[in-house]
């Protein structure tokens, strides 16, 4: 729905929360931000704001190609509610407009703050 891209954190393979998954599904971290980013990416494209999600969690392993995925993020509380009608807790944080604006916001102030220590001047011509 927000276009196509999602944000994702850098050290995310490092969260707690993944190494918990990791450890749950008997899987190495990285498998499970693979699954994450295609989960996430499914639900950016779908989703409007994370909630009453329609699907049941035989879905979810499937569009990520691993059984328990959906158990193991009930686990670290990245779902919840009942089959039917599920919900990703803090969606609109991560993904959505709102959060791509964000995010290119934060980026454009940190680029600018870049080049006022670095001495170089911002393009006079950019509105």
């Amino acid at each position: 729905m927000a276009g196509d891209w999602i944000k994702m954190r850098c050290n995310l393979d490092t969260d707690p929360a993944v190494i918990q998954i990791s450890s749950g599904l008997k899987k190495d971290r990285y498998f499970v931000v693979g699954r994450l980013h295609k989960l996430w990416s499914w639900a950016n494209e779908h989703l409007e704001d994370g909630q009453n999600v329609p699907v049941d969690s035989a879905f979810l392993d499937s569009l990520v190609e691993c059984p328990g995925f959906a158990e193991q993020l009930r686990h670290v509380h990245w779902l919840s509610g009942r089959d039917g009608d599920l919900s990703f807790p803090n969606f609109e944080r991560h993904n959505g407009s709102s959060a791509k604006t964000r995010a290119l916001d934060a980026l454009r102030k940190r680029t600018e703050r870049e080049r006022k220590t670095s001495g170089k001047r911002p393009d006079e011509n950019r509105t």
